[in-house]
């Protein structure tokens, strides 16, 4: 019973692991690409690749730790897996609580080294990398920032805010005028339109249009 035990110990542990190393490199290969930009020119390019608004993605650079690898890693996330961004920003903020960061998103949704699915979880990595890559070659030379939307993809609202716009989430993902739905706050999660801060239900501000 102890063998079996640790034998699946050591099987969670190695998702993980193999998982870090993988989300480690692409978040190293992004930062690479966007440093000597200003956060304001990577915002506008992070929102003609994938349709999410600048202040939206503002926020999520502050909850990803101020990392725009880690923003992208997000976001490509969201897109392979199908998982709403606040989900995996409250994925990553409980890794990143327990030292595991990334690793714990692989565990959570059992993809497991050499399955179908971290395959394509690595293939996503490298195309959205050399996709980037290029992106910030080019935009190097000229400024052009609709070079951004080369092989990119509009993340829906439901993906954007998660729940249809309703949810759990907290003040730090709170936009100027979005819309009145109620849902509960949590401390560690994105609020998305209309969701409650830190205190559970709660309205938001006037207005039902999200942000520009």
């Amino acid at each position: 019973m102890k063998k079996l035990f640790f034998t699946f110990a050591f099987a969670i542990a190695s998702i993980s692991i193999f998982a870090q190393a993988e989300f480690t490199n692409y978040v190293n290969s992004m930062n690479g690409y966007t440093k000597g930009y200003s956060n304001n020119e990577i915002a506008e390019m992070y929102q003609y690749h994938y349709g999410v608004p600048q202040n939206t993605l503002t926020n999520l650079f502050s909850g990803f730790g101020n990392n725009w690898g880690n923003v992208a890693l997000g976001l490509e996330l969201s897109r392979v897996l199908g998982i709403p961004v606040p989900d995996v920003l409250g994925v990553y903020r409980d890794g990143q609580s327990n030292g595991q960061a990334w690793g714990v998103m692989a565990k959570r949704y059992g993809i497991k080294p050499g399955s179908p699915a971290f395959h394509r979880m690595k293939r996503m990595m490298r195309r959205s990398g050399n996709t980037w890559g290029g992106i910030f070659d080019d935009y190097g030379k000229n400024k052009k920032r609709d070079i951004a939307k080369r092989g990119g993809f509009v993340l829906g609202d439901d993906m954007i805010y998660g729940n249809n716009g309703n949810g759990r989430g907290n003040s730090m993902m709170k936009e100027k005028g979005n819309g009145n739905g109620n849902g509960q706050g949590n401390a560690n999660q994105m609020n998305g339109k209309g969701k409650s801060g830190n205190n559970g239900k709660a309205n938001s501000n006037k207005g039902k249009g999200r942000d520009k």
